[in-house]
């Protein structure tokens, strides 16, 4: 919530990576959360979109999912 509030973004905007319990929490109140393939099941079950790649091909998944929904919504525009 600081992150959205410090930069005056919606919290439905923000996207965040998950692996943990500890994650649940922020991966319910974003917009788009993700969970890598090797988060925990606890974290597949909380609602977070569950991506193919675990760590790092995960993060890149995410990456490139959150690039291309920013390209075809104007939902946010950053500046």
């Amino acid at each position: 919530r600081w992150v959205a509030e410090e930069e005056d973004v919606p919290l439905e905007a923000l996207a965040f990576i998950g692996d943990t319990g500890g994650d649940i929490g922020v991966l319910q109140v974003v917009g788009h959360g993700f969970a890598p393939a090797n988060a925990t099941p606890e974290v597949h079950k909380s609602g977070a979109h569950v991506l193919n790649g675990a760590v790092l091909e995960g993060t890149l998944e995410a990456f490139r999912w959150s690039m291309s929904y920013n390209a075809s919504t104007s939902t946010y525009m950053a500046g």
